[in-house]
């Protein structure tokens, strides 16, 4: 197997999260390219295990953000496979899933989302919310990528979330449910209104302290 992206040379692992985590902030700002030549660059110092992992992910994302799947989805599976940390596989699960969809592929999008959801279920982590949140994304992906008859499916998930949400998640979580389920609502629902859903999350968007209010 080819690496993804070959390390030139054994560097400090501080070193190479401090230039992965530049890369992220970089791309975040809106300089995709310089992120890419970031992400490389920690690359080149983190050889082995979590530190690579890290900077494979970092790069990945930056692929991703340029629209080129193939490179981004190459570097996301090199990253699963020189870590064991739950939250790091979760998250390139999560990535993974995105680029398939991306691709139409909503099987192989539903294994990565379950994988996720999985690894931070697990004991190890315990993140609920975070496994809440990402059942809401696999909701949008459904709703975004997939054919018509996927979308009960997502309306089903955005709504199964939404108590979690409304007890521990953000205004932006649960805005992103609201939103999915009303967008994906079939029509005519007897218990479920999109319209009030709709404004519901607008007004938690403008005022995001709204999330926690009794």
């Amino acid at each position: 197997v080819i690496a993804a992206c070959a390390p030139a040379r054994q560097g400090h692992p501080v070193e190479a999260d401090l230039w992965s985590r530049a890369a992220h902030c970089t791309r975040a700002a809106g300089h995709v390219d310089e992120a890419v030549r970031l992400a490389e660059h920690a690359c080149t110092v983190a050889a082995t295990g979590d530190h690579r992992a890290r900077a494979l992910h970092a790069l990945g994302l930056a692929h991703l953000e340029l629209g080129d799947l193939d490179r981004s989805e190459l570097l996301f599976h090199e990253s699963l496979g020189v870590t064991t940390r739950h939250r790091h596989r979760a998250l390139t699960h999560r990535n993974l899933a995105w680029v398939a969809a991306r691709r139409g592929d909503i099987p192989t999008a539903d294994e990565h989302y379950h994988a996720a959801v999985w690894q931070l279920s697990s004991q190890d982590i315990g993140d609920h919310l975070g496994a809440a949140w990402t059942i809401v994304l696999w909701a949008k992906a459904l709703l975004q990528h997939g054919k018509p008859h996927h979308h009960a499916r997502a309306h089903t998930f955005a709504r199964l979330m939404e108590p979690i949400l409304r007890r521990t998640g953000t205004a932006h979580y649960l805005a992103t449910a609201l939103e999915v389920a009303a967008d994906a609502c079939p029509d005519g629902h007897p218990d479920f209104d999109p319209i009030h859903a709709r404004g519901e999350a607008a007004r938690l968007r403008a005022e995001p302290h709204l999330a926690h209010t009794p």
